[in-house]
């Protein structure tokens, strides 16, 4: 089951949290009216998390920067939901060329307005956990992100702004082998509090950056489009991500 080659290997640090809401929306790629959603949150959203926790302007591009390259993430979807879909109108302002909005206000202000129809899909009920790594050379550190957490800059969502947590993120920061052994470490941690009543690692699926200690071997490698170049211009690049089934017996017993 443990997939990785290292022996002996050395212990990583983790900051471990969890994600969860009556309703989540992590986008994927959006193509004219269809705003579809997957069932476990991206590397971007996750990002845009801890900046928003943070307090980073989305048009600080370098502080972006900074998370993008100083964090290795995996992610345990607990439970994947039930796929909800909205049909949803909008009012925008025709568009003009040079022509932008600071706020909704000002945009609805200028009187000569359209409607757009798109379909926007959720997720309901949807959970998950994130094991973060703070990448050697980056100035972030593990108790920093979790402080961040605990008491966020900005109101955090999960994934667009009607998707608010339902729970505390409860960042927990720990040391193990792998990230199946942090999550492991964090079951065992809240496995008799209200975080695991609601979602227990029963049926997970597990997703990782190439260089985070997994724990497993891969099934199949994805490639995603959520690397950030660039919040303000919405850019983004791919990267390859791991997926393995965690057997159920890694969580174990808890007394």
């Amino acid at each position: 089951m443990m997939g990785d080659d290292r022996k002996d290997a050395a212990m990583t640090t983790f900051l471990v949290f969890q994600l969860f809401g009556p309703l989540t929306a992590w986008g994927d790629i959006a193509v004219g009216e269809r705003r579809a959603v997957v069932e476990r949150p991206s590397r971007s959203a996750v990002l845009g998390l801890l900046a928003g926790a943070l307090g980073i302007e989305r048009s600080d591009d370098d502080a972006h920067a900074e998370l993008e390259g100083g964090l290795g993430l995996s992610v345990l979807a607990t439970r994947s939901g039930t796929p909800m879909r909205d049909f949803h109108t909008a009012q925008v302002a025709k568009a003009r060329r040079k022509q932008s909005f600071d706020t909704r206000r000002a945009e609805l202000s200028e009187g000569d307005l359209s409607t757009i129809v798109s379909w926007r899909d959720y997720q309901t009920d949807a959970a998950a956990w994130v094991a973060a790594v703070v990448r050697d050379g980056s100035a972030l550190t593990a108790e920093r992100l979790a402080a961040a957490m605990e008491r966020p800059h900005y109101a955090p969502f999960l994934g667009r702004r009607s998707c608010p947590p339902a729970l505390p993120f409860a960042p927990t920061v720990l040391e193990a082998e792998h990230a199946v052994g942090a999550f492991a470490a964090y079951h065992q941690a809240t496995a008799k509090s209200a975080i695991a009543a609601v979602h227990g690692p029963t049926d997970a699926m597990l997703y990782w950056d190439e260089d985070v200690p997994s724990g497993l071997d891969a099934e199949r490698w994805l490639v995603r489009r959520d690397t950030v170049v660039s919040r303000r211009r919405r850019q983004f690049a791919e990267r390859r991500e791991g997926v393995a089934r965690v057997p159920a017996n890694v969580f174990g017993e808890v007394g």
